[in-house]
């Protein structure tokens, strides 16, 4: 097999076997695809989501506290991505991503919704960073952009897949409401 050579921050080269390398992008991508569906599903859900919880007039911040704690950490998970590894930071990211994932989907109010909201976008923040950290790791300048295509086509798929998804759910789940009838 061939072997891909990642030039690392100290100038070293590191070969890596194709098997191994390829093996690292399918977590990558799928990491990638949550973050877009999580970005995609609660818009769509958002308005069947407040009539549950009657909750009209904070649902905003369902939406506000994932972005502002998504972006706050952004620069975070970074560094400590340096310190710590990729590795330990990453699967950090994804537990705090589904930890809030869980609190969410267990919701009783709107305070434990924003709340696990907050929470998710903590580890979005990190989720979002950390795949093109790995890449660049992983892959020369020269090869870098064959491969952040890759993981970027995971994100458009994850964009398409999340309204989609998510109202083929809610027409099973009551068939009355339709697409075109959203009022029902």
């Amino acid at each position: 097999m061939a072997d891909i050579s990642a030039t690392f921050h100290e100038g070293e080269e590191k070969k890596i076997a194709s098997w191994k390398f390829w093996a690292i992008f399918p977590g990558l991508c799928l990491t990638t695809i949550l973050i877009a569906l999580e970005s995609t599903i609660l818009a769509t859900a958002l308005p069947t989501i407040v009539s549950e919880l009657h909750s009209s007039s904070l649902s905003v911040w369902a939406i506000n506290a994932y972005t502002l704690t998504f972006t706050a950490v952004q620069p975070l998970f970074g560094q400590c991505a340096d310190f710590f590894g990729r590795k330990p930071t990453l699967m950090t990211a994804l537990s705090l991503f589904l930890v809030g994932s869980g609190v969410c989907g267990a919701a009783k109010n709107t305070a434990m919704l924003v709340a696990g909201r907050a929470v998710q976008g903590l580890g979005g923040g990190g989720l979002s960073i950390l795949p093109a950290l790995v890449v660049c790791d992983l892959v020369a300048l020269k090869e870098r952009a064959k491969y952040q295509i890759i993981i970027l086509g995971s994100f458009s798929l994850g964009m398409f897949v999340g309204p989609v998804g998510e109202q083929a759910i809610s027409i099973c789940r009551s068939p009355s409401e339709t697409a075109l009838h959203p009022s029902r």
